[in-house]
């Protein structure tokens, strides 16, 4: 048998049986060589008699070629992937794309009652994974049809008022802190559940609330309450320990931000703003702003943040508190704002809408009303293409999400 027969031959007998062997063993196993050789030999001795050497070597030759190629473009899909994500979940960072279109899908509304008789106050998303927290002092994760997937009891024993799930050497991991001064830390672990990780508390100041928390490559830094004299604390994240203080505010810290550029943005309940520059071993104070009183804070781009207030208004600054823009949104307290793409911004505006605003225009280019009594917390996940509404009672919906997106 020639090898000019051995196309025709190959289609008609080998194509999924060898394909299915190589792709096996190149992919789970390991062994491309020894395998796929030993495999296609025994296969081609069943079926063919001449020229079974110079037909393997053949075989397998095209097959390393074919894999070379199928790697080179599995590691860029993979690379393009994990860019895309990156890219749509953190727009402050990148900002190169516009949405020229987002609708809400009100025909495939999903709730649930995520926290009977309980107040959801946090709410994170990861990929198509959900993660509440509420008054009632558990955590909560779901996937996006809101079936729950874990529930973590015992994680605090007062409300949370706090709530990041961040990927750290391709380990997922969430933090949460509450009323009861407990900084919690789980890890995913194989097969898919958290596993508690560690615990920051000083037993000598149980009562020392925390109402925000943020983290900053290595640390992890929460605003502590009257007993610590309101400093922030940082602390490192994988061990825990207490690196320093800053003597900060003079009242509840509830805000605390990192901007892209790596300053920290902290506010409290009087209105009181300050921007910092974190070190691993000390700190220094950029700028302070004094503001009325500061409803929600969120990065925008890499030097510059909102700040929404208790009269419907959203101004944008610079870590030099300068101020650069003014929006207004609406009569009443702008309870949170998250960042779409380079000009969108979703904001939440009490008692329970959910403006998309064009900064760019100073627009607002949509209005939701989510299918909630009160709403208290929201995210919007851009690249799976999903909105998560919590709200005073308990209630969690998801809504799906239609975009057009234009990258530029």
């Amino acid at each position: 048998m020639n090898i000019q027969k051995l196309d025709q031959k190959y289609q008609e007998l080998l194509s999924n049986q060898l394909l299915y062997i190589y792709s096996h063993y190149c992919f789970h196993q390991g062994e491309i060589k020894k395998h796929a050789q030993s495999e296609t030999k025994e296969f081609l001795l069943k079926y063919i008699v001449d020229d079974t050497e110079d037909i393997c070597q053949y075989v397998h030759k095209m097959f390393e070629d074919f894999i070379k190629y199928a790697q080179s473009k599995m590691k860029k899909l993979t690379e393009l992937v994990k860019k895309s994500e990156t890219f749509l979940n953190n727009p402050q960072k990148y900002g190169n794309f516009e949405i020229t279109q987002l609708l809400i899908d009100d025909k495939r509304e999903i709730k649930v009652e995520a926290h009977p008789k309980s107040t959801i106050l946090c709410i994170e998303t990861y990929q198509d994974l959900i993660f509440t927290a509420s008054s009632d002092s558990k955590i909560n994760v779901w996937n996006k049809s809101l079936k729950l997937i874990q529930s973590i009891n015992n994680a605090h024993t007062n409300w949370i008022r706090c709530l990041h799930v961040i990927l750290r050497n391709n380990v997922l991991y969430i933090v949460s802190a509450g009323d009861d001064s407990k900084v919690s830390i789980y890890q995913q672990d194989v097969n898919k559940i958290f596993q508690p990780k560690s615990t920051i508390q000083d037993p000598n100041n149980k009562y020392s609330y925390i109402r925000s928390t943020a983290i900053l490559g290595n640390l992890l830094i929460c605003g502590r309450g009257k007993n610590h004299g309101y400093r922030l604390m940082v602390h490192h994240f994988e061990t825990g320990e207490l690196l320093y203080s800053i003597p900060s505010h003079n009242n509840t810290i509830v805000q605390i931000k990192v901007l892209p550029c790596n300053h920290l943005v902290t506010t409290d309940t009087t209105g009181k703003a300050f921007v910092f520059l974190l070190g691993q071993k000390k700190y220094k104070k950029i700028s302070t702003g004094v503001l009325k009183k500061i409803t929600s804070v969120c990065p925008l781009r890499n030097t510059s943040f909102l700040i929404g207030n208790d009269r419907g208004q959203i101004q944008l600054f610079n870590y030099k508190f300068r101020l650069l823009r003014h929006f207004k949104v609406g009569l009443n307290a702008v309870d949170q704002i998250q960042v779409l793409d380079s000009n969108l911004i979703a904001c939440q505006c009490y008692p329970g809408q959910l403006k998309i605003l064009n900064i760019k225009l100073n627009q607002i280019q949509y209005t939701i009303q989510p299918k909630v009594r009160i709403m208290t917390c929201f995210n919007l996940n851009l690249f799976y293409e999903y909105i998560v509404i919590g709200d005073y009672y308990g209630d969690l919906v998801v809504q799906n999400i239609q975009k057009n997106v234009k990258y530029f």
